[in-house]
C-alpha cells in the first residue's frame, strides 16, 4: 500500500489534535529535530495503517480477548513523499513497516498481537483520578474528524485520536516530563502540551494500543451509543540518554464506565 501526507493533511490533523508542534510548520524547526522536510504529524501519518492493521487483526483467531498495536516511530515522517506499508500476518500475529524505497530509510515499524487484558487496569478500575471529556468536546471532535478524515470507520481509531488530542490540552498539565514527576493532581486547565518544556523539541518515539477485541472492529456510527469517555494517568517513566530525556505515559481509557482501551504514548525532548 502507497501512502502520501501533504500540508493539507497536517492542516487537518493539527486541528483536530490541537498539536501546533512547530516542527509539523517550520522548516527551520525540523531541521533542528533533523529532519530535511517538514514533519508529519506521527499519529496522522499512523491513520491509514491502523485502518489496514483493523482488518489484519480480524484475520487473528480470536484465543485471547486483547489485542495489542505497538508502533516505534523511527525517522520523521516527510511531507510530499510517496511511502510503502507492507504488513505481515502468521501465527495470530504481525509486523508492519513503513518505507521509503527510493532511499532505503524506515520511518515506521510496528508488530500487532493477542495479549491479556493490561494488569494495570485491575489497579485503575474505582481510581478517582479519571479525567472525564465533556459531551460538548466529544461532539465537537467527532463532527471535525467525520468531515476532514471521513475515509477512517473504525470507533477505536477516532477514540484513540480523541485521546491524545485531550491529553495534549488538558492532561499534559499533571505530567512533569522534564523532572519527571507523576503528579495525579490535574488541573484541567488549557495549556500548550507536548512542547514540553521551554526551548526544547519534542517528539514522539512510540505508540502503544492495547483494545478489547469486541471493540476493536466497531464501526465511528456506533458513536451514538457512547454516553462517557474519560482516562486516567497511571504511571510515567522519564530517564535521559545521550538523545535527550525520554518519558512515556500510559492512558487506560473507559467508554461507558467500561475498561475497553489502553494508551502508552513514548516522548523525546531533545
Amino acid at each position: 500500500m502507497r501512502i502520501s501526507f501533504h500540508k493539507e493533511h497536517i492542516d487537518d490533523w493539527a486541528e483536530f489534535s490541537q498539536d501546533y508542534n512547530p516542527i509539523h510548520f517550520n522548516i527551520e524547526e525540523a531541521l533542528k529535530a533533523g529532519s530535511d522536510s517538514i514533519i508529519v504529524h506521527g499519529m496522522l501519518a499512523m491513520l491509514p495503517i491502523k485502518s489496514e492493521l483493523t482488518l489484519a487483526v480480524n484475520n487473528i483467531v480470536a484465543a485471547e480477548d486483547w489485542i495489542e498495536i505497538h508502533s516505534s516511530f523511527l525517522n520523521a515522517v516527510p511531507v510530499n513523499r510517496t511511502l510503502q506499508l507492507s504488513i505481515s500476518n502468521s501465527n495470530n500475529r504481525g509486523r508492519f513497516v513503513f518505507t521509503d524505497n527510493e532511499n532505503d530509510r524506515t520511518y515506521f515499524k510496528g508488530r500487532f498481537k493477542q495479549c491479556k487484558k493490561p494488569t494495570d487496569m485491575e489497579t485503575v478500575s474505582e481510581s478517582e483520578n479519571y479525567i472525564a471529556i465533556s459531551p460538548d468536546y466529544i461532539s465537537e471532535k467527532i463532527a471535525l474528524f467525520n468531515r476532514v478524515f471521513s475515509n477512517i470507520d473504525s470507533l477505536w481509531i477516532w477514540v484513540d485520536g480523541l485521546i491524545f488530542s485531550h491529553f495534549l490540552k488538558y492532561g499534559m498539565v499533571g505530567v512533569d516530563v522534564e523532572n519527571g514527576v507523576d503528579s495525579q493532581d490535574i488541573n484541567l486547565k488549557a495549556c500548550n502540551a507536548f512542547t514540553g518544556v521551554e526551548n526544547k523539541i519534542t517528539l514522539q518515539t512510540t505508540h502503544t494500543v492495547l483494545i478489547n477485541r469486541k471493540f476493536i472492529l466497531r464501526p465511528i456510527s456506533d458513536i451514538k451509543t457512547i454516553e462517557s469517555i474519560e482516562y486516567v494517568i497511571i504511571r510515567q517513566d522519564v530517564f535521559s540518554d545521550e538523545n535527550g530525556r525520554l518519558g512515556s505515559v500510559v492512558l487506560p481509557v473507559k467508554i461507558n464506565g467500561d475498561l475497553l482501551m489502553q494508551i502508552e504514548i513514548g516522548l523525546l525532548l531533545k
